[in-house]
């Protein structure tokens, strides 16, 4: 194959390539590649196939020629909530009291297989100078609850979903024998779809009348917006000894700001709800890896330690370009929902015994702690500190290169019981008492496969 005609055919596939939606703490992914996946993310030292675009774009001059890589990961999530029983429940008919499931009743998400492509090149020009690019999604967030369970009004308590694309050239330097460095641009596209029920209040007269004389039902309200903007990352690897390499990568923060987003109620006008458009900040933090690997043959090891700055995600914010609903009873300008999250280190081992010239074992461990603080915790991201336990293999055959991982994700309960689980906007003296309980049982199936060829 030319490489003209490689490089088209890598263009066409980054654009049928969209990312899918993942399962992360906070809601970052770092499955982007088998190899990677398998040894825990504990690859930004080795660096040393073509996803290193991602980990640690300095790693890419030691590949040799051209070489590409495709990869996809699956990732299967599961939660539930046990209810601590005070909820409303709104669905016709309505009852005579509030009142909602019985106190220990577990409501699960539900159960989908989500999955997240990549797509790297490298081209090494000469001893000093090296090319890549990559097609990955690092950020991206997929819940899903039913329709009728008791978290409903939250906003996105039915379905989030983030989804981002990130295109990244990039070029590696070697200034001296033993350290390479490396920079390039991002260009990253935002998806934002959040879905969630309002109560409709038909209300025939003064909007303060008792819920003797108010019909209610149920609404749906779905919030849309895309972006796109740009950020940047650098790197570098340094061969300490022949056996020793220590890397180094951050990936700035990138501000997205979403406008002519929809506002779009089902159905429309109820309470004064018209559809509308609107506007929406969202800040992807910047991410930092730091890794050293040790290789006394056929072993291969590696810590690395990851650092997500959270803190920039402190408010989920729409406005909205019009007002809506009834003034003095349900009108808002806007949602405003405070994050607060804090910085978090993630802890990462991998561990690799090259059995044969043809066959890699891999097994890996990752130590990802919540930072999301519990006044703020949600139905989007029921997360704690979680970890995952890690293995796979590669298989090597001439110029092709398989690789397959296995992660199971096992994360700690949570109690939920703060100002997220208030009522909706709701006239007197319809207003719901706030919902309680814990999130439990909370893990993830993650699976990876990627194929790479060396011309």
């Amino acid at each position: 194959m030319k490489k003209g005609s490689l490089a088209t055919w890598f263009g066409v596939l980054s654009l049928v390539l969209l990312p899918g939606l993942a399962f992360g703490n906070g809601f970052a992914i770092n499955e982007q590649d088998a190899k990677a996946v398998a040894m825990g993310g504990a690859f930004v030292a080795q660096a040393d196939n073509p996803s290193a675009v991602y980990y640690n774009p300095a790693g890419i001059l030691q590949l040799e020629g051209t070489q590409f890589s495709v990869g996809l990961s699956a990732i299967r999530p599961h939660a539930s909530f046990e209810t601590d029983g005070n909820r409303a429940n709104l669905a016709p008919p309505r009852p005579q009291a509030w009142g909602g499931p019985p106190a220990g009743t577990n409501t699960s998400n539900r159960d989908t297989t989500f999955y997240i492509p990549n797509a790297y090149i490298t081209q090494k020009m000469s001893d000093s100078w090296g090319f890549g690019f990559g097609a990955f999604s690092n950020f991206g967030l997929s819940t899903r609850w039913d329709d009728g369970w008791e978290g409903r009004f939250i906003t996105g308590g039915t379905s989030a979903e983030i989804t981002t694309l990130s295109l990244n050239p990039v070029i590696a330097f070697k200034p001296w024998d033993r350290l390479t460095l490396s920079a390039g641009p991002v260009l990253q596209y935002v998806e934002i779809v959040l879905k969630y029920k309002i109560p409709n209040v038909n209300l025939t007269g003064n909007p303060l009348l008792g819920p003797s004389t108010a019909a209610i039902s149920e609404g749906s309200v779905k919030l849309q917006g895309e972006d796109w903007d740009w950020g940047w990352n650098v790197a570098l690897l340094y061969q300490i000894t022949d056996t020793i390499k220590f890397g180094a990568s951050y990936r700035s923060q990138i501000q997205h700001s979403i406008t002519n987003g929809n506002v779009h109620f089902d159905p429309e006008g109820v309470n004064g709800y018209y559809n509308t458009s609107g506007t929406a900040p969202l800040n992807l933090p910047a991410i930092g890896y730091l890794g050293l690997s040790w290789s006394p043959k056929p072993f291969t090891f590696e810590f690395d330690m990851q650092y997500t700055d959270w803190g920039s995600y402190n408010k989920l914010e729409v406005n909205f370009d019009q007002p809506i609903g009834v003034p003095g009873v349900t009108q808002q300008t806007g949602i405003s929902k405070e994050k607060d999250w804090h910085a978090v280190w993630a802890y990462r081992f991998g561990a690799q015994y090259s059995v044969t010239d043809w066959l890699d074992l891999r097994v890996g461990y990752i130590y990802d702690p919540s930072p999301i603080p519990s006044r703020t915790l949600d139905p989007l991201i029921p997360s704690g500190d979680r970890k995952l336990y890690c293995l796979g293999f590669g298989v090597h055959q001439e110029n092709m290169t398989f690789d397959f991982a296995y992660n199971y994700l096992q994360d700690e309960s949570r109690d939920f019981n703060n100002t997220v689980g208030d009522s909706p906007v709701l006239p007197a003296p319809l207003t719901m008492p706030r919902m309680t309980g814990k999130f439990k049982d909370v893990n993830a199936h993650i699976f990876g496969i990627n194929f790479a060829y060396k011309f």
